[in-house]
C-alpha cells in the first residue's frame, strides 16, 4: 500500500530489462524497507511517527539527568538530531536490517559516558516500543551524545579560551591544523586567528588565553605558549587538555578512596561471568556499598552490550549512578573464563555514586589507560597485591 512499493517493483523490472536478471519476489519487499527507511532522511517531516519519536527524545533526555545528573534538555542540536535519528533506525529495527558499527569497540572504551547515555536510550527505546536494539545501534546514538558533551563544554564545566595558532608552513597547513584543533576541542578553544612566528608580540600575548605555536617564539616568553607538531598529534591533544585544561587534576586523593583492600578478591575459580557479578555486587551489598536494584542494573547492562575490554579484563557497573557509596571491587581468577567475545581474568566492578558522576567517566578511561598502556593487568596476575596495584595505579594516573 505504499509508494515506494511501486518503487521498488519499478526497479526490479528495470533490472530485469536490462541486466537480463530476475530477481525474488522477497527482494521487492526487502528493497521497500530500504526506501522506506530512507525516505526520513529526506523528509522527516513525513513521517507519521515524529511525534512518537521527539517525545521518546524528551523521555531519554529526561532519564539522563535523572541518572547522571547531566542536562541536556534544552539542547536543540542533540534533540533534532536524535530525533531524525531514531525514526531512521526505528524503521530500520522493526524491518529487522541489521547494522554493522565498525565504530563500537572505539565509542565503548574511549567515549564511555556517551555509550552509557546510549545504553540509557536503548533501554527506553525497549521499554516504550517493545523492540529490542542491539549494541551497534546503541554506539551509533551514543556518538550523538559524545558530540553534545564536547560541544556544551559539559565534561569540563569550562568556558572557551581564546588562542592563536602560530605556524610557519604553508596556508594549507595552516588551515588544515586550525581545522584539526577547532574538530578536537569545538567550542572549548577559539581559534582568533592564524599568525606567522615573526607578528607575535607582548601585547598579542596579554590579549589571548594562550599560543599554540608550531616553532619557536624568540621575541616572546611566557607560561601561554604551548609547543605543537605541524600536523597535531595525539601528544599535542593530550598536552593541550593537561595544560590549558587540568585534565589530569582529577583528586586523586578522591579518586583512591574509590578502592579498598576489603574489596579485593584474589583466587577465585569462577566459570562464568555470572558468577562473577553475582559474587561482587553480593559482597558490595553484604557491606551495604549498594543494593538490590543496583545489582539488577549491573545484569541488565551487560545484557545489552558486553563489557570485556579485551586484555584479560571486564569492567562491569550499572546502566544509573543509583549507588550508595562511589567504590570499584577487583576480582582476580585463577584462569580466564569467556566474557562475551573475549577471555576475561581480571574484574573491576566500577560504581560511582550520582554526586560524583563527573568522576564516571575519567574513572573509567583511567582504569582503561592503566589496562591497555601500563599492560597493568600482567602485574595484577603476577603478584596478586592490592597495594602493589594501588600503588602503580596512582603513578601511571599522575603521569
Amino acid at each position: 500500500n505504499t509508494f515506494e512499493y511501486s518503487v521498488a517493483k519499478e526497479i526490479i523490472e528495470n533490472i530485469y530489462n536490462q541486466l537480463n536478471i530476475d530477481l525474488s519476489c522477497s527482494e521487492v519487499y526487502y528493497i521497500t524497507q530500504c526506501l522506506l527507511a530512507s525516505k526520513k532522511l529526506i523528509d522527516v517531516s513525513e513521517s507519521t511517527n515524529k511525534k512518537h519519536v521527539k517525545n521518546l527524545v524528551n523521555i531519554i533526555l529526561k532519564e539522563i539527568h535523572e541518572k547522571l545528573s547531566i542536562d541536556f534538555t534544552n539542547d536543540e542540536y542533540l534533540i533534532d538530531g536524535l530525533t531524525l535519528h531514531l525514526n531512521i533506525a526505528l524503521t530500520r529495527i522493526q524491518f529487522q536490517m541489521n547494522i554493522r558499527n565498525e565504530l563500537l569497540e572505539t565509542i565503548k572504551n574511549d567515549y564511555p559516558l556517551a555509550f552509557q547515555m546510549g545504553v540509557i536510550a536503548g533501554k527506553i527505546v525497549e521499554q516504550y516500543d517493545n523492540i529490542k536494539i542491539n549494541e551497534n545501534e546503541i554506539g551509533y546514538i551514543a556518538l550523538h551524545f559524545g558530540a553534545a558533551l564536547s560541544r556544551n563544554g559539559i565534561k569540563e564545566n569550562i568556558q572557551a579560551k581564546n588562542i592563536i595558532i602560530v605556524c610557519s608552513s604553508g596556508l594549507g597547513i595552516s588551515v588544515l591544523l586550525k581545522a584539526k584543533v577547532e574538530e578536537y576541542f569545538h567550542n572549548r578553544l577559539n581559534v582568533i586567528k592564524v599568525m606567522p612566528s615573526y607578528e607575535i608580540n607582548n601585547q598579542i600575548l596579554d590579549n589571548v588565553d594562550y599560543i599554540l605555536s608550531t616553532v619557536p617564539l624568540k621575541n616572546v616568553k611566557s607560561d601561554k605558549i604551548i609547543k605543537i607538531n605541524r600536523m597535531l598529534q595525539k601528544e599535542d591533544v593530550e598536552n593541550i587538555e593537561n595544560r590549558i585544561f587540568h585534565k589530569t587534576d582529577t583528586d586523586l586523593i578522591e579518586i583512591t578512596t574509590f578502592f579498598n583492600k576489603d574489596n579485593f578478591y584474589i583466587d577465585k575459580d569462577f566459570e562464568t561471568k555470572e558468577e562473577c557479578i553475582n559474587f561482587l555486587a553480593d559482597e558490595a551489598i553484604k557491606k551495604d556499598l549498594m543494593d538490590e536494584m543496583s545489582k539488577e542494573s549491573i545484569f541488565e547492562r551487560e545484557e545489552i552490550s558486553s563489557t570485556s575490554i579485551g586484555d584479560l579484563t571486564a569492567i562491569p557497573h550499572p546502566i544509573s549512578t543509583d549507588t550508595k557509596k562511589s567504590f570499584i571491587s577487583i576480582l582476580v581468577l585463577n584462569k580466564p573464563i569467556m566474557w562475551g567475545d573475549f577471555l576475561v581474568q581480571v574484574v573491576f566492578l566500577l560504581n560511582i555514586e550520582k554526586s560524583k558522576a563527573s568522576l564516571w567517566e575519567p574513572m573509567f578511561l583511567k582504569l582503561y589507560n592503566y589496562i591497555k598502556e601500563k599492560n597493568g593487568i600482567n602485574s595484577l596476575l603476577k603478584n596478586k597485591s592490592y597495594d602493589m596495584f594501588l600503588k602503580e595505579f596512582i603513578n601511571f594516573s599522575q603521569i
